[in-house]
C-alpha cells in the first residue's frame, strides 16, 4: 500500500513517487501574484537563498504538525522548535478567545494585523535560527531555505483526533460539534490566508515532501521526514519550492 510520496528530485524509498505533474503547477501558480509587495519582499530573495538546516511542517487543523514536530526534536534536539499554533493561542487567550473565534475574527478583520503579527515572529525566527523545526499552516512561506513537509489527513480522522484531545478536559463533548467546528476553521483559514497572501496555500505537489498522517503512524512520518530531509540537504544549494514562492516578486 502506498501512503506517501516524495514531491522532489530525491526518493526517501521504493514505495515514493516523484510528483509528475509538479511543473505544470508551477507554472500556473508563477502567473500568480502576492497583492502586498512590499511586506513579502522582506521575506523572500529575489535571488534566492542558501537552503538551511530548518524544516517546515504544514497541515490543517489536528493533522499532525505538533505531534510530528515534538517527533523530530527528539532527533534533533540542537534545533529550535516553533510553533504557530501556540503562538496565535496565545493571543487568542489574550483576547478571551478559544482559537476557533479567534481564526473567524482574524477573517472578517484582516485589517488588525494578527495574523500577521505570527507571520512576521515565523520569519524573524527563520532568519535567526539556523537550525529549526516550524509547525504552522503556512510556515512553508516564511522560512523558505527550509526543507517543506505537508502532512495531510482525512477531516473525520482530524476531527476524532481533537475530539480525544478535548474529552479529556470535557467529557460532554461531541464528536460532530468537533467535526463542523474543524471544517469552519480550515474554511476561515483559506479565506484569511488566500486574502492576504494569494497563491500561499500550495498543492501538496509544490512542497519538498508529503505525508498521510493517516496511512502512517507518528514513528512512520518522522522516519521518512528524516529520511528526506537527509537527503535534500545534500542536494543542489535551492529547493523548488523556495524558487517559486522567490518567483512570485519577479514583477
Amino acid at each position: 500500500m502506498q501512503t506517501t510520496f516524495y514531491c522532489g528530485r530525491y526518493p526517501v524509498n521504493g514505495n515514493n513517487k516523484t510528483n509528475s505533474g509538479g511543473n505544470v503547477n508551477i507554472e500556473r501558480r508563477l502567473k500568480e501574484a502576492f497583492p502586498e509587495k512590499s511586506f513579502l519582499q522582506e521575506i523572500f530573495h529575489l535571488e534566492g537563498v542558501e537552503k538551511q538546516e530548518q524544516i517546515t511542517i504544514t497541515s490543517l487543523s489536528a493533522g499532525g504538525k505538533t505531534s510530528c514536530a515534538e517527533g523530530l526534536s527528539k532527533h534533533f534536539p540542537e534545533y529550535k522548535m516553533l510553533s504557530g499554533g501556540k503562538i496565535m493561542r496565545a493571543k487568542a487567550e489574550q483576547l478571551g478567545m478559544k482559537i476557533e473565534a479567534f481564526a473567524e475574527y482574524n477573517r472578517k478583520h484582516p485589517e488588525l494585523g494578527y495574523d500577521k503579527e505570527c507571520d512576521v515572529e515565523i520569519y524573524k525566527a527563520g532568519l535567526t535560527h539556523p537550525q529549526m523545526i516550524v509547525e504552522a499552516r503556512l510556515a512553508h512561506c516564511f522560512v523558505p531555505t527550509a526543507f517543506h513537509v505537508y502532512l495531510h489527513c482525512p477531516l473525520s480522522v482530524r476531527a476524532y483526533r481533537r475530539y480525544l484531545q478535548l474529552r479529556k478536559k470535557d467529557p460532554d463533548v461531541k464528536l460532530g460539534a468537533v467535526m463542523r467546528d474543524l471544517k469552519r476553521r480550515d474554511e476561515n483559514d483559506r479565506i484569511r490566508y488566500e486574502t492576504l497572501y494569494p497563491g500561499c496555500m500550495w498543492e501538496e505537489g509544490d512542497y519538498d515532501l508529503s505525508i498521510s498522517t493517516y496511512e502512517n503512524s507518528p514513528e512512520k512520518v518522522v522516519e521518512l521526514i528524516i529520511a528526506g530531509y537527509t537527503a535534500w540537504l545534500k542536494s543542489a544549494s535551492k529547493t523548488s519550492a523556495h524558487e517559486l514562492v522567490g518567483s512570485f516578486l519577479k514583477f
